[in-house]
């Protein structure tokens, strides 16, 4: 089996043929057991996921819990930061643009993101 969706369908496939909710407690054990050696799942989450198919009829993902926030700096503006700051390190950026900035000072470091100059040096300081 390959992704989540697959093995939640053949969960649901199975736990509805052999009518899971009607068999006695033996039954349900080896049916338990038998999901978490096909699927690799631990006992918890076959547990977790049989309960849900028992209460709602149907086995699936739930979305996640954890909150998500906005990114604000894309992939693209880090690796371009790695980019200068492996260059002030190699030494082919000049002394003066490396130094730190003063209140007020501006730096273009000749590259696409000049604009996002606060960018580097606010993820400098984090680092």
């Amino acid at each position: 089996m390959k992704g989540r969706t697959e093995i939640y369908g053949w969960m649901e496939r199975l736990l509805c043929h052999h009518e899971y909710p009607l068999q006695k407690r033996r039954a349900k054990g080896l049916l338990r057991v038998y999901v978490e050696r096909m699927t690799g799942f631990s006992q918890a989450q076959s547990t977790r996921l049989i309960g849900d198919y028992v209460k709602v009829g149907r086995i699936a993902a739930r979305p996640s819990a954890r909150p998500r926030y906005q990114r604000h700096y894309t992939a693209a503006d880090i690796a371009l930061l790695a980019a200068v700051d492996g260059s002030v390190i190699i030494g082919k950026i000049t002394s003066v643009a490396s130094k730190p900035l003063e209140k007020g000072q501006k730096v273009d470091y000749e590259l696409s993101f000049s604009a996002k100059a606060p960018l580097a040096e606010n993820l400098r300081q984090v680092v």
